[in-house]
């Protein structure tokens, strides 16, 4: 697919280059209505659990062990990046979903596009009813929830920033060299 190839592009040209990287992954969904769930996703060193767990403190969670609102995922964003990174870069990756509507709505949308994909027609009556079920499920329509998303987004974007501006500090106050 053209965007998975343009993604990877980016990557190698742009992040690769630096020793350290922050990867947060937003995504909308799952969880508590307007409130962010940082789910880790990885690095390859053995250190990178830690190092989530100092910058994002008790509300990391982790899909692989009961934890998240999220089931274990293969082939993720962070997985893709770690991919294209030198072997040698120490990568911090999370998700962090921010909640919209209750679980089972979320679900009922989901349920209703795969059933499009596979049975309906795109331009059939169906079809729109499935795209305001799947539009409803992951945007919630309302000032207050995008003023508590963009809040939370900061919060967790400020902790991966001090993050690798503590893991520069450490190495002898090196300028930043992290990239997200």
């Amino acid at each position: 697919m053209w965007s998975n190839r343009v993604w990877r592009d980016v990557v190698r040209q742009f992040v690769a280059r630096f020793a350290r990287v922050a990867y947060i992954d937003l995504h909308t969904g799952l969880g508590d209505r307007g409130r962010g769930e940082p789910i880790f996703r990885g690095g390859r060193d053995r250190s990178a659990l830690d190092r989530a767990r100092d910058w994002y403190g008790d509300a990391l969670t982790q899909s692989e062990d009961g934890t998240s609102s999220s089931t274990p995922i293969g082939g993720n964003t962070a997985s893709a990046l770690a991919d294209e990174l030198p072997g040698d870069t120490e990568l911090t990756a999370i998700t962090l979903e921010f909640g919209t509507e209750p679980g089972i709505a979320v679900l009922t949308a989901l349920r209703a596009d795969n059933w499009l994909y596979h049975r309906g027609h795109p331009r059939s009556p169906e079809a729109e009813q499935v795209r305001r079920l799947m539009s409803a499920a992951f945007h919630v329509d309302d000032p207050a929830w995008e003023r508590a998303v963009l809040a939370e987004a900061r919060r967790y974007i400020a902790a991966a920033c001090e993050g690798l501006g503590r893991e520069n500090s450490a190495t002898g106050g090196r300028r930043i060299d992290g990239a997200m």
